[in-house]
């Protein structure tokens, strides 16, 4: 993880306790799943991926990420494009790895086709 991405996570801390909160709890998870699956020898990536993979709720207005109430639809739309504002500021600080970038973009194993795309195939849990 580079600097500028060590300095979004702690943006995203300061502006929004909850998500960051979030994004460690998924990061524990997701090393804990990935250490007893055929992904054990990513386990780095995955960690790495997990904890950025809201990581472009930075780029979303905070009155937005704190609103108690419904959202309209521009602050539901600005939300549903966190995963493209992620990969884009991972990929111009010089990420390049899949398995990170796919974790921002929530294209986990096992889940549905993004962009028109399958997602990457779904691991098998180690005995």
């Amino acid at each position: 993880m580079d600097r500028y991405s060590m300095t979004s996570l702690v943006k995203l801390k300061s502006i929004d306790e909850y998500t960051f909160t979030h994004c460690v709890n998924v990061c524990i998870l997701s090393m804990y799943l990935a250490l007893y699956s055929e992904w054990h020898g990513y386990l780095h990536d995955i960690g790495v991926g997990a904890i950025l993979h809201d990581i472009g709720k930075v780029s979303v207005p905070a009155d937005v990420l704190r609103k108690t109430g419904l959202l309209d639809f521009t602050e539901m739309n600005s939300i549903k494009c966190h995963p493209r504002y992620g990969a884009r500021l991972l990929f111009k600080s010089g990420c390049r790895n899949q398995i990170i970038l796919s974790c921002v973009l929530d294209n986990w194993p096992g889940t549905a086709t993004r962009m028109g795309r399958p997602a990457m195939q779904s691991p098998r849990l180690r005995e």
